[in-house]
């Protein structure tokens, strides 16, 4: 039997507005709690239509073992719609269907059935079940030629036939199966509400700005540089002019590691922009492709160009989802709640001894003791933001700066400081795994591929200007590309 892949948990959702939120699993929850809450979940989020549901007899046929006639094994079972299975299976399952597990006629077009034409044993896969009906099994009339009929809803087939896939593969019992889905299936979400977030945020970047200096966006080397389309915001801000020699200075940084980067083929747009009130110096919009960097403040640009690789790259899955990413996953959020406590602790030590000479009238002390305060505020700031520190695709691109800086450049206007890598929390939390996580780059992004896919780009200096250039936004009566 073909391995069955995590990818059938991972695919086949529904296209809901809201999609069900990932159920909460407490200290209180065993094994079979955590199974149940996971069943239904998929229940609610999987299109059965888009699963594929061929290789989940395998974690099924343990739940039959008691009925008698039970088959010495599954080999020949395929799977059909309900319309195209004989007349006489057709009329035991339809029986079954509406007698025991409840479901209504209008959802048989939605029913999968596997069975083999030899055999008289067929299971029924459906959209929805309540959890108490899961795996029950009854025996038909005889002379129809299938004796039994089984039902099972779609969440709880996948999961069964992943349970028995990672038993097999990996020797997991079904506890360790459990609570490996559960977190794979956090991560997932987690990468999801990144995507959809991120989206919507850069929605209001997304059209072209009206007034634009379009010579510099045409002859800017960007365009010879892996990007399919770049727009600077040359706008004068705040009564500042645009610094086109620090513009340049950016351009070099880039055009210096250019080649020694990996790209993708879906080549994303660029956007240069004043990311202000959005709170960020920089944005990756997956569904968009689009790479968006504070034109002011451009050591956001290989983060984000790390989470284009995440999504890009490969062109069929999120590194930062695969199985032999998972274990940084786990050290760096073990790592970053140690690392806070950590500096919890040492942060409320050197406060109250702060607070303890402040109270002898030394100003200087009184502001070291304000400058405490304000560290430990930054810190407890950051642990609330655990969700979104340890969401894998943040984690894949804050390495894949920590990777760069090491490896590639140490100085450039696209990265932040050795200081800032060296003491900020969610840096120093890759403390210990380097290594690991600096190997894993190192085979996704093979130097041949790298050198396979470098860039020739010819240079044009243009005169710094001080004038705007009224242009017809670009985007007008051209739908956005999605990648």
């Amino acid at each position: 039997m073909e391995e069955l892949k995590m990818a059938n948990l991972l695919k086949g959702r529904k296209d809901l507005e809201k999609a069900p939120t990932l159920p909460k699993f407490s200290a209180k929850d065993d094994v079979h709690s955590k199974f149940k809450k996971l069943v239904r979940y998929y229940n609610k989020v999987l299109e059965i239509g888009a699963v594929d549901l061929e290789n989940v007899i395998e974690g099924l046929e343990g739940d039959y073992h008691r009925y008698l006639n039970k088959p010495e094994n599954y080999s020949g079972y395929k799977c059909y719609k309900l319309s195209e299975i004989p007349g006489n299976a057709y009329c035991n399952v339809v029986n079954v269907l509406e007698s025991r597990a409840r479901i209504e006629e209008f959802e048989f077009a939605s029913v999968k059935v596997l069975m083999d034409k030899e055999q008289d044993q067929v299971f029924a896969i459906v959209p929805r079940l309540a959890f108490s009906k899961e795996s029950r099994f009854y025996g038909m009339h005889k002379k129809t030629g299938y004796h039994f009929v089984g039902f099972n809803s779609v969440g709880y087939a996948l999961l069964k036939s992943k349970i028995v896939e990672l038993k097999r593969e990996k020797g997991y019992d079904f506890e360790r199966a459990v609570n490996h889905i559960a977190f794979v299936e956090h991560n997932f979400v987690l990468n999801q509400k990144y995507s959809r977030q991120s989206s919507a945020t850069i929605a209001t970047i997304q059209t072209d700005k009206k007034y634009q200096d379009g010579e510099l966006n045409k002859s800017t080397i960007f365009n010879q540089l892996g990007f399919r389309k770049v727009e600077v915001d040359t706008q004068k801000y705040e009564g500042r002019e645009f610094d086109y020699n620090l513009f340049r200075k950016v351009e070099e940084d880039f055009e210096e590691i250019c080649n020694k980067l990996p790209h993708a083929s879906a080549q994303p747009e660029l956007k240069f922009r004043k990311l202000g009130k959005h709170k960020a110096t920089g944005l990756y919009a997956p569904f968009l492709n689009i790479l968006a960097v504070d034109v002011r403040n451009t050591e956001s640009f290989i983060h984000e160009y790390g989470h284009y690789l995440d999504y890009k790259h490969d062109g069929k899955e999120n590194y930062s989802l695969r199985d032999d990413f998972e274990h940084i996953i786990t050290s760096y959020s073990n790592n970053f709640k140690i690392t806070f406590k950590k500096k919890e602790d040492e942060l409320l030590t050197r406060l109250m001894k702060a607070s303890k000479e402040s109270a002898s009238g030394t100003s200087v002390v009184s502001l070291e003791e304000k400058r405490l305060s304000a560290e430990l505020k930054l810190l407890k700031k950051s642990n609330k933001m655990f969700d979104y520190f340890t969401t894998p695709t943040e984690i894949f691109a804050r390495g894949f700066e920590l990777w760069v800086f090491e490896t590639i450049t140490s100085n450039s206007s696209l990265l932040k400081s050795k200081e800032e890598y060296s003491n900020r929390i969610e840096y120093v939390s890759f403390n210990g795994i380097k290594e690991s996580l600096f190997s894993f780059f190192a085979t996704i992004f093979p130097e041949a591929t790298i050198q396979m896919n470098s860039f020739a780009a010819s240079r044009t200096i243009l005169t710094p200007k001080r004038e705007w250039t009224l242009v017809s936004p670009t985007n007008v009566g051209e739908q956005m590309s999605l990648f």
